[in-house]
């Protein structure tokens, strides 16, 4: 009498072809990293004169993501920023650039700031840097003197991420802005006013001081609050000195996603905004008469740009893939020799000789194979060979019937995903931490 029952076996080639399969398909385990851009040390300056760029002094360590701040000597301070490789160096580090190639004077932050973070000079020599976490509770100050931060008065309400803008004022204290409201720090007596609340919501908003003393804020919101559909625009925001009377100025039609800001020698405002679908637009202001212009400009990525207003009149957008000059004479923009530093990431500031500084960024994409996940990659090709000869001189000696080798496999299924999934959120932990 014949058996109805089916018998699989399993020879050890194809365990082996098996056995790799597993490998690659864990991913997580293997031994490729997923990819880093490394941060930079380069610096460069760029000579409006001339419209070239040469090589500066680089930075003490590599940094994207970071603050830079002219110093009334002339210096420039480094701050916070992002690391190489996951690590905090940069986030909890400052360091004083100089043109001159000697090392700068460097330190530790009295907290953490990473990419978001906003550093201002104040008239009286010092700096704060606000933001740069998500769970920020103060600003921090730099005190030239004694060259440490301390922390100031607490925040009135939270700030961090993209949420929130601020402005140096002339007389000492500092805009904030959390988009639905504003309040003034007075960095003299470590104090914070009341807050103001906006006529209108704005979101990721951009605050600047005009010369006239006011104080502009831009940001995507909704005029007509309750409209169905709501109609998105970029409003102009300005307050009067002391951080009250807040009315809205101009209301730019269209998605604002990013704006960037300058005011430029003419006392016109420099406007570039980016929407939702990457499409960017560039207009004027005019803070005398509130007349918004638009004009046409270059197709570039706002958020990863730095607008700077140049004492001739003209405006420089630092933006990868390359930089941009904007003159007043003809409206127009014209490219400008790439920097020997990388544009991603980086950070711009005008020098007090009329030079533009850019600091640091990061390069193109680098795969790298991390030692950690080569070992579990190893360890886990290993581990599933020798699983898979064992399973196939199991069933090569059990000869088990297809329904109970179907059941082995699928809770051999079950638990490798319950490991594979253990292992990725041990592995994730690591990496935040």
């Amino acid at each position: 009498m014949k058996s109805n029952t089916t018998v699989v076996s399993l020879s050890a080639p194809w365990g082996c072809v098996l056995a790799v399969a597993l490998w690659v398909c864990a991913g997580g385990v293997g031994v490729p990293d997923q990819g880093v851009r490394p941060a930079s040390r380069a610096a460069s300056r760029w000579d409006p004169g001339t419209g070239a760029w040469t090589e500066a002094p680089p930075l003490s360590i590599a940094r994207s993501h970071h603050t830079a701040t002219l110093l009334p000597d002339g210096r420039v301070l480094i701050a916070g920023g992002e690391s190489p490789d996951g690590d905090d160096a940069a986030e909890r580090s400052w360091e004083l650039w100089g043109p001159d190639a000697a090392p700068g004077r460097q330190g530790d932050l009295a907290a953490s700031a990473g990419r978001s973070a906003v550093a201002l000079t104040l008239p009286d020599g010092r700096a704060v840097l606000l933001g740069g976490r998500l769970d920020a509770k103060a600003p921090q100050i730099w005190t030239p003197d004694t060259m440490r931060w301390t922390g100031g008065a607490p925040y009135r309400r939270p700030i961090g991420g993209w949420e929130f803008a601020c402005a140096a004022l002339p007389d000492g204290h500092v805009l904030v802005t959390g988009g639905a409201g504003a309040s003034l720090w007075d960095t003299a007596e470590d104090r914070w006013a009341n807050w103001e609340a906006f006529p209108f919501s704005t979101s990721r908003p951009q605050a600047l001081a005009l010369a006239d003393g006011r104080m502009l804020v831009v940001g995507e919101g909704d005029p007509e609050a309750g409209g169905h559909p709501p109609e998105r625009r970029s409003l102009f925001l300005v307050g009067a000195p002391g951080g009250s009377e807040w009315r809205l100025a101009a209301s730019w039609p269209g998605d604002g996603e990013w704006h960037r800001l300058a005011q430029l020698a003419s006392g016109d405002v420099l406007v570039l905004r980016q929407d939702n679908s990457a499409w960017t637009s560039v207009a004027l202001w005019d803070p005398t008469t509130a007349i918004l212009t638009p004009m046409p400009g270059p197709s570039v990525d706002v958020y990863n740009s730095s607008l700077i207003a140049l004492d001739d009149g003209r405006a420089l957008l630092v933006v990868p893939p390359g930089p941009l000059v904007w003159s007043p004479s003809d409206q127009r923009w014209t490219a400008v020799p790439m920097p020997p530093s990388p544009l991603l990431g980086h950070a711009a500031v005008r020098l007090a000789d009329g030079g533009v500084l850019v600091t640091g960024g990061t390069g193109p994409w680098e795969h790298r194979v991390d030692a950690k996940h080569l070992v579990g990659g190893i360890f886990g090709g290993v581990a599933a060979l020798a699983l898979i000869i064992a399973a196939g001189a199991w069933i090569r000696r059990h000869r088990p019937s297809s329904a109970a080798l179907t059941s082995a496999l699928a809770i051999a299924f079950v638990a490798g995903g319950a490991l594979y999934l253990a292992l990725a959120v041990v592995s994730g932990l690591g990496r935040m931490g």
